[in-house]
C-alpha cells in the first residue's frame, strides 16, 4: 500500500482530462482531482473531450462511459488511435463484462466502478503515474544513450 503524500508528490506535475456528463459527480470528483494534479480540464461529453484532446496533450485521461454525443469507450478508442501510449482510466457504473472487455481491448489502464472507492482510485492513479514516470525515464535514458553514442 502506498501513502497519499507520495501520490501527491508524484501527481503534482501531471495534467488530466476529465470527461463526465453527470454534473453532481463531476463537481465532487473535480475537487478531488484538483488537489492531486497540476492541471485538470473538464469536458461534459466524449465528443468535446476528443476535440480538446486533439489540441492539447494530457498525461492522463479519466472518463465516464455513458455520455451523450460520444461515449467514453468510443472516445478512448479514438484517443488511442491518436496516441497509443495515452494513459486512460474509466470510471463507470457499468459492471457488465462487455464494457470491461472492450476497455481491455482498447488498452484502458484502469477501470473504477461507481460509486468511487477512493482507495481503489488512489491505487490505480499510483500505478498509472508510475507507469508514466518510467516511460519518461526510458525516453530520457535513450536520448542520453544516443548522445553518448554520437560523441
Amino acid at each position: 500500500m502506498f501513502k497519499l503524500k507520495e501520490l501527491l508528490k508524484l501527481t503534482s506535475s501531471f495534467s488530466v482530462l476529465y470527461v463526465e456528463d453527470d454534473e453532481d459527480i463531476a463537481i465532487i470528483f473535480l475537487k478531488y482531482l484538483e488537489k492531486l494534479f497540476h492541471k485538470v480540464v473538464f469536458c461534459k461529453n466524449g465528443e468535446d473531450g476528443l476535440e480538446l484532446y486533439s489540441k492539447v496533450k494530457f498525461d492522463i485521461v479519466i472518463t465516464d462511459i455513458q455520455m451523450p454525443k460520444m461515449d467514453g469507450l468510443e472516445m478512448s478508442k479514438k484517443i488511442k488511435e491518436i496516441n497509443p501510449e495515452q494513459n486512460i482510466i474509466v470510471i463507470s457504473a457499468y459492471t457488465d463484462i462487455e464494457k470491461f472487455t472492450t476497455s481491455i481491448k482498447i488498452g484502458i489502464d484502469g477501470y473504477i466502478l461507481k460509486p468511487v472507492d477512493y482507495d481503489n482510485l488512489n491505487s490505480t492513479l499510483f500505478k498509472v503515474v508510475n507507469k508514466i514516470k518510467n516511460f519518461q525515464e526510458n525516453i530520457e535514458y535513450k536520448k542520453n544513450l544516443e548522445l553518448l553514442v554520437d560523441q
